[in-house]
């Protein structure tokens, strides 16, 4: 009997159509792949396929309408028909039952991952304006004082000569909008090379989108607190090109004011255009922005290390962008406000020294300052005092598209108090423990 029971289960499964159990981590090819938009902006539809995808999803929807329609008393009528035995019935009962229990799963599977996107409103890719190949980045949308502006990661801009596979000061905003992709020109208004953050603004008005609203998408809020040592994030951004990726499992292993470090729980091979993606906190407020991460070949990738720059920086830089560059974040260290930096200023140069004033270390700081990196000089050496060299990044003019770099603008010089090793020990202790 329960061969003949099967045989009307798999009926109920072949109404149902087949489906899929959604991925956690998923990416979908954008329609808007080889498409190369003028600087203005244009919309790339294909209505065809949406047409094609709406009919699937429809089609599912209405078997799975079917089997919900199946009442008891036609159940009954069929395995009548079987001559099912009472407990057959019972079982057939119970499957159906579970049938019905995943029903919006699998109609939630045939609905484009791009539509399923948590914050597909709230990201964007930026390319480059020529029809030169180059790797895209992710960007994120927030709000501040009722206009919108955007984040990328500032490597993705290039050097003093800008690199043909890198975005340059102007470059195209690929934003989802009215089931489509649509390219809007943007324009790296200022940046910083030590945070690895770069402020972005719209030419909303050059948008030619019959209808386009930015009522339309979903800017986030800017937190102003910062993530817990242990607590685990989730970024959303692109990878490789128009492919939508979710980042789960980056658990958070340290916090500094202007630096959060976690997990990369992602391959190697599929990281790139990641950079500039956002990591949020809750559904309204964005928490940081993805950098980078570790790829040394010979530690294993689970333990790659993924690098993350507070949302809250991006406050100090429209205030700088309003205020012609006046506009300042302390650089903490431990507790100590060890200086003010300018929302343009980066470290290009650090010596440690001793009391009686010998040189202890001294080396260039990278591009992308890393806060752990001192914490192992500060504890290696235990210097009694720091000098910083500050350096500008900005472009060379109004209008130019190269950078300028000036490496050596200014110097801050800042003698540790007594107690503050004691207190650098007692804080790595406790993060220590709690991991």
């Amino acid at each position: 009997m329960r061969y003949k029971s099967f045989l009307v289960l798999l009926q109920i499964i072949c109404l149902l159509g087949g489906g899929s159990v959604p991925m956690q981590a998923q990416h979908l090819r954008s329609k808007a792949k080889s498409h190369k938009p003028a600087l203005s902006g244009s919309r790339r539809t294909k209505q065809k396929k949406s047409s094609k995808k709406i009919s699937r999803y429809e089609s599912k929807t209405a078997s799975a309408t079917t089997v919900q329609g199946l009442s008891a008393g036609s159940l009954k009528e069929e395995n009548e028909k079987r001559w099912l035995s009472s407990e057959d019935q019972v079982y057939m009962k119970k499957i159906l039952q579970q049938l019905r229990e995943k029903l919006p799963a699998l109609a939630q599977s045939e609905i484009p991952f791009v539509q399923r996107h948590p914050f597909v409103q709230s990201i964007f890719q930026a390319r480059d304006i020529s029809s030169t190949p180059i790797d895209a980045y992710s960007g994120g949308l927030f709000q501040l004082d009722g206009e919108i502006y955007g984040v990328i990661a500032a490597h993705a801009l290039g050097g003093v000569e800008r690199e043909e596979r890198l975005l340059g000061r102007y470059f195209l905003a690929d934003v989802y909008y009215n089931e489509d992709f649509i390219s809007i020109p943007a324009e790296a208004v200022l940046f910083n090379p030590m945070l690895d953050v770069a402020l972005v603004t719209f030419s909303w008005d050059h948008v030619e989108q019959p209808g386009f609203s930015t009522k339309d998408l979903r800017p986030l809020e800017l937190a102003d607190d910062l993530p817990q040592v242990g607590q685990t994030l989730s970024s959303y951004g692109f990878i490789n090109s128009h492919d939508l990726a979710e980042v789960q499992g980056r658990t958070v292993t340290e916090v500094y004011p202007l630096s959060i470090r976690t997990m990369m729980p992602w391959p190697r091979g599929f990281r790139s255009g990641l950079c500039g993606s956002l990591l949020p906190k809750g559904k309204t407020h964005a928490f940081a922005f993805h950098i980078g991460s570790t790829s040394d070949k010979k530690v294993d990738e689970k333990q790659d290390i993924g690098f993350a720059t507070p949302a809250w920086v991006l406050r100090v830089m429209v205030e700088a962008y309003k205020n012609g560059g006046e506009a300042y974040f302390p650089l903490e260290f431990n507790g100590y406000q060890i200086a003010q930096l300018r929302a343009d200023e980066y470290i290009s140069f650090m010596t440690l020294y001793d009391k009686q004033g010998k040189v202890l270390w001294k080396g260039a700081a990278k591009e992308r300052f890393s806060f752990h990196s001192l914490e192992k000089l500060l504890v290696t050496h235990h210097p009694h005092t720091l000098q910083l060299t500050l350096g500008r990044a900005g472009w060379v003019d109004a209008h130019s598209m190269n950078m300028r770099e000036q490496i050596s603008v200014r110097k801050v010089r800042y003698e540790f108090p007594e107690d503050f090793f004691i207190r650098l020990k007692e804080r790595n202790a406790h993060e220590v423990t709690n991991r």
